[in-house]
């Protein structure tokens, strides 16, 4: 059979051309490690790699998410070891400011240190996270969560509010699991008890002067304060005195409005009221009003009132010491509400621990799975890598020498 010169040219410029195309594949096998280059190759498997490619790269992006969480609550509960150790530190203090006999230097370097702790704690609970969001403003990351407000008739130094609100973020850690990456500080510090307590009592009308108030029976105080306490503002934690002229003076306590309570009256004697002793001075024809104080609030109140009342050259004995008792219940407290808060902390810690664990052992899984499916056994690739090679360099060899035969060589 006759073979044109052309036909003998196309034949081997095909397998010379199909040649370097399996060379090109097998080369970029080995550097892909992967015996699957395009979904031709193994249509199943380039299926289930794809699958398990797209499963790789979520998890890789939860586990991202579960660092971020653990970053945010590891912060967290430095913070709030911080506020502990900042108020326990303000407790020792706090038991020098109830030594009447401390003289007023004394006085007011207690004062000024716990002052100093005050400021300490309100940067602790302003603070942020790496991304400049402020980690206990819930919701509301931008929003700086605790600041001082003006003083009232409650508070005469001024208090402390929270801004936030009482929600929290989360980041998704799993297909149907997220984590609660910041907190709220309404939970956290605006949920601890003070001490049952009524507000300074401010004289509405008349002359008095209301010049001693404290709580002599705490616990008769407890039980009037939890019996009609209202969180509704409904007139029902309104109080007021009022001193009749007469022989003798009598005085009258209002609740809302309704008479609960009648007496004598003398100047300078204080009036009892379930546990409560209220001391008024030129009261007759006069009317002096007072409220229960709110339940709960912030730890920084009452530290505030017990710095300033050091600090302050006309605060009385009695004050002070009412200003520390107050301090002491209510730093218990707050204790305690940091102490449950840190605990739910670290079970999301441990939480987002469990889950990263998880998460890492089924990435190992899939990239098994991936390399079973898809993976080239290195040793086979270059082996026919060099077989394609050896192959190609002989159809080079075979086209060069036919491609120049001539008759004229054998004339």
């Amino acid at each position: 059979m006759r073979v044109s010169t052309n036909q003998i040219f196309n034949n081997n410029l095909q397998r010379l051309l199909n040649t370097q195309a399996k060379l090109v594949r097998d080369e970029n096998m080995l550097q892909e490690q992967t015996r699957i280059l395009t979904p031709g190759d193994d249509p199943a498997g380039a299926a289930t790699v794809l699958r398990l490619n797209e499963r790789v790269a979520l998890n890789a992006q939860y586990m991202e998410n579960t660092d971020k969480v653990a970053n945010s609550l590891s912060r967290q509960e430095s913070v709030l070891d911080g506020i502990t150790k900042a108020l326990q530190r303000a407790q020792t203090l706090s038991v020098q400011a109830g030594n009447g006999a401390l003289a007023y230097e004394d006085r007011v370097a207690v004062g000024t240190e716990l002052a100093g702790i005050e400021q300490e704690i309100l940067d602790l609970m302003n603070t942020k996270d790496e991304f400049g969001n402020y980690l206990f403003s819930g919701f509301q990351g931008d929003q700086k969560p605790v600041g001082l407000e003006p003083a009232s008739a409650e508070f005469p130094f001024g208090s402390y509010s929270y801004n936030g609100d009482s929600g929290h973020r989360e980041l998704q850690v799993s297909n149907s699991l997220s984590l609660q990456v910041s907190s709220s500080g309404a939970a956290i510090f605006e949920s601890a008890e003070r001490r049952a307590n009524i507000t300074p009592p401010q004289v509405s009308a008349g002359t008095a002067d209301v010049t001693r108030v404290e709580i002599t029976d705490q616990q008769a105080f407890d039980s009037f304060y939890a019996s009609n306490y209202r969180a509704a503002n409904d007139g029902s934690n309104d109080f007021e005195i009022s001193v009749i002229a007469g022989a003798p003076d009598t005085y009258e306590i209002s609740q809302n409005g309704t008479v609960i309570q009648t007496g004598n009256y003398t100047d300078g004697e204080a009036i009892d009221f379930n546990g409560a002793a209220i001391t008024l001075d030129n009261a007759v024809g006069s009317t002096v009003e007072f409220s229960f104080q709110q339940p709960k609030g912030n730890i920084l109140t009452s530290l505030r009132n017990l710095s300033q009342q050091m600090l302050s050259q006309t605060s009385t004995l009695t004050e002070r010491q009412q200003a520390n008792v107050d301090f002491d219940v209510h730093a218990e407290n707050a204790m305690d509400s940091i102490d449950g808060n840190r605990s739910k902390i670290g079970s999301r810690m441990n939480l987002a621990q469990s889950v990263k664990d998880a998460l890492g052992e089924q990435d190992i899984a899939d990239k098994e799975t991936i390399e079973s499916v898809a993976g080239l056994d290195m040793a086979e690739g270059i082996s026919r890598l060099i077989q394609t090679e050896t192959s190609l360099q002989s159809i080079q060899a075979t086209f060069t020498r036919v491609t120049s035969l001539s008759l004229f060589d054998y004339l």
